[in-house]
């Protein structure tokens, strides 16, 4: 059985065995995202489109009111920034 090299407390049966564990592959790790809140609307759609070329993506009402509510609640909260795509 190998030693441990000189001023090492790890024994060599804990050595070998997190030499064996860092060769093995990285296993996918997966997160489950829960879903903290879940609403309907009856907001006007926002979105605005030319044809099937979308010129102005929606949510900006919906992240106004979401705004309101977060100062109502003490946040500080800025107007909404358009983020194309992102709505």
């Amino acid at each position: 059985m190998a030693t441990p090299p000189s001023g090492s407390t790890t024994s060599p049966g804990l050595r070998d065995r997190s030499a064996r564990r860092s060769e093995q592959p990285v296993k996918e790790r997966r997160v489950i995202v829960r879903p903290w809140v879940e609403f309907n609307s009856s907001l006007p759609a926002d979105a605005i489109w030319e044809g099937y070329v979308p010129m102005q993506f929606g949510g900006k009402t919906v992240a106004e009111e979401i705004g309101k509510i977060l100062g109502r609640l003490g946040c500080e909260v800025e107007e909404p920034e358009h983020a194309y795509d992102h709505g």
